[in-house]
């Protein structure tokens, strides 16, 4: 009897661990979208190697689902995100990076540089930014030829008027939201050193 109990203990003892393995297994994640675009009302992006699909995602809402596709026309103002996904169930992560906003006359590119006399004006667009997170447009480097240098002033703005709070340091201008918002523009003045 002794035995028997060792053995059944030991046999729940397998069971639960497999269990416990089995729970912990997590879905494979595809890469993330890349390169969406918007031109016109046409939103297109780069195929995810080993998608099946991808999902249209409207002011963070799922909207449709597209097969064989690689563009999605844009019928609403607001923001536009892209997800990949295969037939196991792994999908892409939902990041700012893979979404788009749509208005009619709004230029809605992701980053302008304008240079004009001894400033250059860095304007950073962020899609889809979650409370808390920050849109950032920095000074540095070489543009259009000329030598950017350090941060002289800047601007926030969102496509909902959210309060945002910026934060201007030495080669940066940063603007944090406090609630999710489809759209926010970091715009940054630099010292253009000749």
């Amino acid at each position: 009897m002794n035995q028997l109990v060792k053995q059944s203990t030991l046999l729940l003892l397998k069971v639960f661990i497999l269990c416990v393995i089995s729970v912990h297994v997590k879905a494979q994640q595809l890469p993330p979208v890349q390169n969406v675009q918007l031109n016109g009302d046409q939103i297109t992006w780069d195929a995810v190697e080993g998608a099946t699909g991808y999902n249209v995602y409207f002011q963070g809402n799922y909207e449709t689902t597209l097969r064989g596709d690689l563009q999605y026309t844009a019928t609403e103002t607001g923001s536009y995100g892209i997800t990949a996904f295969d037939d196991a169930g792994n999908f892409s992560p939902r990041r700012g990076s893979n979404a788009v906003f749509f208005e009619g006359g709004v230029d809605n590119r992701p980053f302008v540089i304008e240079v004009g006399e001894g400033v250059a004006y860095i304007t950073q667009r962020c899609f889809d930014v979650g409370a808390g997170d920050t849109c950032v447009a920095r000074c540095g480097g070489v543009i259009n030829g000329f030598l950017v240098g350090s941060a002289t002033g800047g601007s926030c703005s969102s496509s909902d008027g959210t309060n945002i709070n910026s934060l201007i340091s030495f080669k940066e201008y940063a603007c944090t939201v406090s609630v999710f918002t489809s759209r926010v523009e970091s715009k940054v003045a630099c010292l253009v050193l000749e």
